[in-house]
């Protein structure tokens, strides 16, 4: 039989009248060995060698193709951060102009942190609804700075009422019980005859 290095051995009668292979643990390699190949003059580590090589490089290939994605892929990550954060300061650091609903300039300087401060302080002192929270043109309402400020104090001051209702409502309890039991024990006092005296 002719044989060819690149290609995949032709099965011999002697592989093919071989009991089939046990299975192997994760991992490990398996060495077959074309008795063609060996007969016609290949040595025994030559074979063995190639066999070694062709069962290891497709793993490693694909393993070091991992790395190399997983190492690209970070190094791109770090990169882009840094481009991030040095283009979000460069944004907030130069000016701006305003628009007219043309687009043409009208000549306003506009700094980003100067007006994102603006917008916040015009959404804070914006009139809402005391009760719901939602904008609200009554003549009931307030800033939404007093709502949320409202909002924040009302937990609290509910919890602490709460609590001490509970301690003066638990006194009072207490108070009323021990007033009960001397009305009654005043109460049953006289009918209870006295205890006869025995005479020696």
């Amino acid at each position: 039989m002719s044989w060819n290095d690149e290609e995949d051995e032709e099965v011999t009668e002697l592989e093919a009248s071989a009991e089939p292979p046990v299975e192997m643990p994760k991992g490990a390699i398996t060495i077959t060995i074309n008795m063609d190949q060996y007969l016609s003059g290949g040595t025994l580590e030559d074979l063995i060698a190639k066999n070694i090589e062709r069962a290891v490089s497709g793993p490693i290939q694909k393993v070091i193709e991992r790395r190399v994605e997983a190492t690209i892929l970070e190094a791109a990550k770090g990169e882009f951060e840094k481009h991030a954060q040095r283009l979000a300061a460069e944004f907030f650091e130069k000016d701006f102009f305003k628009t007219n609903e043309w687009g043409t300039k009208t000549g306003e300087k506009l700094n980003p942190i100067e007006h994102f401060g603006r917008l916040f302080t015009q959404y804070l002192n914006q009139k809402v609804d005391a009760k719901s929270g939602s904008e609200s043109s009554y003549s009931e309402s307030i800033t939404r700075t007093s709502y949320i400020f409202r909002s924040m104090a009302i937990a609290p001051l509910n919890e602490a009422i709460k609590e001490k209702v509970g301690q003066v409502a638990a006194e009072a309890k207490k108070q009323i019980q021990d007033s009960v039991s001397r009305y009654i024990a005043d109460q049953l006092n006289p009918q209870i005859p006295p205890v006869p005296q025995l005479k020696a």
